[in-house]
This record gives C-alpha cells, structure tokens and sequence, in this order.
C-alpha cells in the first residue's frame, strides 16, 4: 500500500486590509502560498480559496480588482440578488460610470469585511493544495446550508485534486484551523458531500 502525501499548511493571518500594516521585511509576505479571504456578512459568510506563487502580489490584484469593479459584489446582506454587482463589458462600464461613487463604496464595503490568511507551500504542491481545499469549502457549503450564517465558496471551478491520496494538516492561526478542521483527507472523508474530481 502506497502512504498519501502528506502537506502540513502553517497559516498565518489574520490579515486585515483596512488594518494592514506592511512588514518591516518586505519578503515576508511574497512567497508561494495557498490562501483564503472571508468576506463577513450579517446573513452569509463568502469565502474564496486560492494559490499563488507570490502571496503578497494576489492579495494586491485581487483588491484592485474589487476596487476597480471587475468583480462581482454582494449586496449589503451578502447576497448577489437586487442591488448586487455585476462587472460589465467595456462600453456598458463607461456608461454606468453615473452610479460609480455608490458601486465603490460597495466595494469599500466588501473590502472593510474582509480577512485574510494564507499558508505557505513549495510551488509544486500549491495546485492540488488549492484543490483540495476547494473541495473542502464546498463540502462545508453544502453542511452550512441551514446554519444561521451560512458559507458561500466563492470559487466557479473547483481546481485540480491530487492523483492519488493525500492529507492536508492545518495548524497556526485559529480561523482556517476552526474553518477547516485539524485535517483534510483526499479522497474526502465525507462521502455524503464529497465534490467530484
């Protein structure tokens, strides 16, 4: 019997783009990583899940991209119905540049509930880490679906799963610890909700 890989994610976090502080080592934070950001809304919890060779680079792209309105945004009780979001072609963008000052103070909105965490990870593990988590997320979705604050993932694709078994450890900060438990097993051990491949 062939052992699975084993991966042990130490997260660090968290961070808080309104609250941010850059490191006095500018290099901290630029290394390959997997992570996720948690937007906080009184009804629904959107959590989106990522990997990035350079950490401190995503969290930057991903923020301006949110401010430069390319993203989609929740409504004010997190949800994409009537009065969310929705990024538009180039002409229909210059044309709605009339409601820009309240579409950016959504985005500002969004951008003061959000938190971050990441974990780093040797590049050639980061893809299947990532996807694994993915699953993970989505699995939890479909178990919050009656809790008072539900989870949302946030991610269209659910990446790409290990070829064969795997376990991820989580340790360090207490959120993703919390959120993803102490250990994530590939295939998932929860066959009930388990995401295909």
């Amino acid at each position: 019997m062939i052992e699975p890989e084993t991966l042990t994610l130490d997260w660090h976090g968290p961070i808080v783009p309104m609250a941010y502080e850059a490191p006095s080592d500018a290099d901290a934070l630029q290394v390959p990583s997997v992570y996720i950001y948690e937007i906080g809304f009184d009804k629904v919890t959107a959590i989106y899940v990522g990997q990035t060779k350079n950490f401190i680079d995503r969290m930057y792209q991903h923020i301006t991209a949110m401010l430069g309105l390319t993203y989609w945004l929740r409504n004010d009780r997190g949800s994409y119905g009537d009065g969310a979001y929705a990024p538009k072609a180039r002409h229909h963008f210059i044309e709605d540049l009339k409601n820009v000052r309240h579409h950016q103070a959504m985005a500002a909105d969004s951008l003061a509930r959000m938190t971050w965490y990441h974990a780093p990870v040797e590049p050639y593990a980061l893809v299947h880490a990532e996807g694994m988590l993915i699953r993970r997320v989505k699995q939890l979705e479909l178990h919050a679906v009656s809790s008072d604050v539900p989870l949302m993932c946030e991610n269209g694709n659910l990446g790409r799963a290990p070829v064969g078994a795997a376990i991820i450890k989580n340790k360090g900060a207490a959120r993703p610890c919390d959120l993803l438990g102490d250990h994530i097993t590939w295939p998932l051990e929860d066959t009930a909700c388990a995401m295909p491949t």
